[in-house]
């Protein structure tokens, strides 16, 4: 009782409290199911070593029963138990969203500079989408398109403003988040980027000053998707692949069965969509072509270091929320 009142004393205004995931929605819901799941779809197939890592060891992070440090304060002596994390990459909402936190504060302080943002998202065919899910070759071929792209369409509109000789004078950045999930837990591999928005030059000292550029039009947002869609099709044809998923390739025949299965359902479009048209707020533009959606987002003032961190934050997002 006296240690635990002088450690009251010492205490921050947020004290801490132990993460208890047996009581969340989620963790009941996966351990009541997934040993009836394991059984019927292994009676047919087998699931990657991976997938049941994933699931067994969400099963485990933060139950004391599966490992613990004991933390004691060494002015006051005061103890407490923390258990282990299962620091997994799949969808454990407190691993994940510990990771969220440090990758927005890692990108705010240390990767995105104090220019004008402008935040770029390219959604995919409903072919495709399961595809990327599982073809690390054809995801890598989707984001290194659209990068280069948006890298062509901001430099020749610098190019074009501000007289520059060449486009290889621009230089421009960009951070890319590969965003596997959508509102309601379909697999949608997508691509959330942020983009400075404007462009890097030499100046006369050597150094590098930074060139804004206006909102891009309607018309050059069409260009960077029709463009994409383009270069993706085309090197889809080239390896004898659609862009609405259907081929035989090799990706998809090293897959178990029944993991095919659940990226099929898992991605599945739905049978109908309520579309009442696109509700866009003020410099946000979004253009379809070919079933490879491209949005344009409103730009943020890259002094706002808060809100820089809340798009990070958003971005790097897990696909479930914790939920207590």
């Amino acid at each position: 009782m006296l240690e635990s009142a002088r450690h009251a004393e010492h205490s921050p205004p947020y004290p801490y409290e132990r993460r208890r995931p047996e009581e969340s929605v989620l963790y009941r819901v996966v351990s009541e199911v997934w040993p009836s799941f394991r059984e019927r779809i292994e009676g047919l197939s087998s699931l990657p070593k991976f997938v049941v890592r994933e699931v067994d060891e969400y099963l485990r992070c933060g139950l004391l029963e599966h490992g613990f440090v004991r933390v004691k304060c060494t002015d006051c002596g005061f103890e407490r138990l923390v258990g282990f994390s299962c620091k997994r990459r799949g969808f454990c909402p407190s691993c994940l969203g510990r990771r969220m936190s440090d990758t927005a504060v890692w990108l705010t302080e240390r990767v995105i500079p104090r220019e004008q943002i402008r935040q770029w998202v390219l959604t995919l065919p409903w072919g495709l989408r399961v595809r990327a899910g599982y073809d690390r070759a054809l995801c890598a071929l989707v984001v290194d398109t659209f990068i280069r792209e948006l890298q062509r369409s901001y430099r020749w509109r610098a190019k074009r403003l501000f007289g520059l000789a060449s486009v290889e004078e621009a230089f421009t950045g960009a951070v890319t988040v590969i965003q596997r999930f959508d509102s309601a837990l379909r697999l949608n591999v997508h691509l959330h980027t942020l983009v400075l928005d404007g462009v890097y030059v030499k100046s006369d000292d050597g150094g590098l000053r930074f060139l804004r550029l206006p909102r891009p039009s309607a018309d050059e947002v069409y260009d960077v998707a029709f463009r994409t869609a383009k270069k993706v099709v085309a090197m889809l044809e080239k390896k004898g692949r659609s862009a609405d998923g259907a081929s035989n390739d090799e990706a998809e025949s090293e897959i178990e069965p029944a993991l095919l299965s659940c990226y099929d359902i898992a991605g599945r479009a739905p049978k109908t969509r309520i579309v009442d048209g696109p509700r866009l707020g003020k410099g946000e533009c979004a253009v379809v072509v070919d079933g490879f959606n491209v949005y344009a987002g409103d730009s943020i003032d890259g002094r706002d270091r808060r809100r820089i961190e809340r798009m990070c934050r958003y971005l790097a997002r897990p696909p479930i929320a914790m939920d207590r």
